[in-house]
């Protein structure tokens, strides 16, 4: 079994074949992390979907899931690029199983505000804010920690993978998300989120893989982030595609998502449903999608497209 577990074993990491992209599962750490992150992500999307409901439930406005989703986009926005420095600094395996109980025990405290019946549009606000905080901290420590997990050789298989895990919970978590609608109502759909971050946590604590070496002169963290800014602009590619992708996620796939609950509410005979359908329908081409990435990705590596 091959186990990415620092230079000793590269000779090992590297004998993954590069005709078969689902070897990576071979290596124990980006195994249990996988199917953790599965369970984890197909439970926060059953908590997106139940999120948009409760919103458009208590407020029936439009603005206000512009809003919630406002919410949680701007600690991301202006936090990300200071964590990812954070994120070379510190381990990132600690790192992730903060905002990873930071994030079960908002789901949690939705939950039981929506089964006690006092929550109130400003709790899942403030709610929203702290699942931005710990997306702009975990995401970059989640991509770096993916490299410290399959190694360099198998680094292009590992993402495309979890690429095709995420879209695939994007399927899963609203199919779920329906029926809990329907049978049991949102505040569950919290709830068992909740739930589905032990997963991942326990995937974390069973994962043991070396720290990266501090390089010698460490610099402090502002001259890290002008150095990040400085790579972008020498790179002619990356503000063209960092731009192409705010434009999609803020005015196509990002809008979309948020207003739907509106769409569904207004237009569909039985809305719950049909909201959740609507959202995992989105899922269900994101798969074809990353499925297609998988192969390309072996066959032609890093290739502008």
């Amino acid at each position: 079994m091959l186990q990415w577990n620092g230079v000793q074993t590269l000779g090992e990491t590297m004998k993954i074949s590069r005709d078969h992209a689902f070897d990576v599962l071979h290596i124990r750490a980006f195994r249990l992390y996988f199917f953790g992150q599965m369970i984890s992500i197909s439970g926060t999307w059953m908590q997106r979907v139940a999120q948009g409901w409760l919103v458009y439930h208590l407020t029936g406005s439009p603005f206000s899931l512009g809003f919630a989703a406002f919410a949680t986009g701007v600690p991301a926005v202006l936090l990300m690029p200071f964590a990812g420095v954070w994120a070379d600094r510190t381990s990132r395996r600690h790192l992730l199983l903060i905002t990873q109980v930071a994030e079960l025990m908002t789901a949690f405290v939705l939950g039981v505000l929506v089964l006690t019946q006092t929550i109130q549009f400003y709790h899942v606000v403030v709610c929203a804010l702290v699942l931005g905080v710990t997306t702009a901290i975990g995401e970059p420590a989640r991509q770096s920690f993916m490299k410290e997990m399959t190694g360099p050789t198998a680094l292009h298989k590992g993402l495309a993978l979890n690429a095709l895990m995420v879209n695939a919970a994007s399927v899963i978590g609203p199919a779920i998300a329906g029926v809990m609608l329907l049978s049991l109502g949102a505040g569950w759909c919290f709830v068992l989120n909740g739930l589905s971050y032990l997963a991942v946590i326990a995937s974390l604590l069973s994962i043991h893989v070396p720290q990266p070496a501090a390089s010698p002169g460490r610099r402090s963290p502002l001259h890290d982030l002008k150095e990040g800014v400085r790579y972008i602009q020498q790179h002619a590619q990356l503000p063209r595609l960092l731009k192409t992708a705010t434009l999609v996620n803020i005015l196509g796939i990002g809008a979309l998502q948020t207003l739907l609950p509106a769409f569904a509410a207004d237009t569909l005979h039985d809305a719950k449903i049909g909201y959740a359908l609507l959202t995992a329908t989105i899922g269900v081409g994101a798969v074809a999608g990353a499925a297609a990435a998988v192969p390309l990705g072996n066959r032609f590596g890093r290739t502008t497209f």
